[in-house]
């Protein structure tokens, strides 16, 4: 016996998708689940929101710049672990490289500076 939908789809070729448990039809096109569709879409992504963080405060200084992208990498990581949370962590520790590297010649440089005087 097939378990893919009855309905035909607006193109025209029938459903592919699998019924619903005791149906003839997908979760798309059950008549029966009418109401429950239109609830799920009213609801959109509400229930997969997050809190919103603290600010860290304004942006100053490296330290500043470097405690916002820290505050960042820590929120980052408690998100589901997926691509778009792969992207968001490789994008956070390279700004922080860029952040942490110029500060760090920075001060090598006025080493230097104070061992020449």
């Amino acid at each position: 016996m097939d378990k893919r939908c009855k309905e035909k789809t607006k193109a025209g070729p029938r459903c592919k998708a699998w019924v619903v448990d005791g149906s003839d039809y997908c979760w798309a096109h059950d008549p029966g689940l009418a109401r429950k569709r239109a609830r799920a879409k009213s609801n959109g992504g509400r229930g997969r929101s997050y809190p919103r963080g603290e600010c860290p405060g304004d942006v100053a200084t490296i330290d500043d710049a470097l405690a916002g992208v820290n505050a960042a990498l820590r929120s980052a990581w408690e998100l589901d672990n997926t691509a778009e949370r792969g992207r968001l962590l490789a994008s956070l520790y390279d700004l922080s490289v860029r952040i942490v590297r110029p500060s760090e010649i920075e001060e090598r440089i006025a080493a230097l500076e104070r061992s020449l005087e």
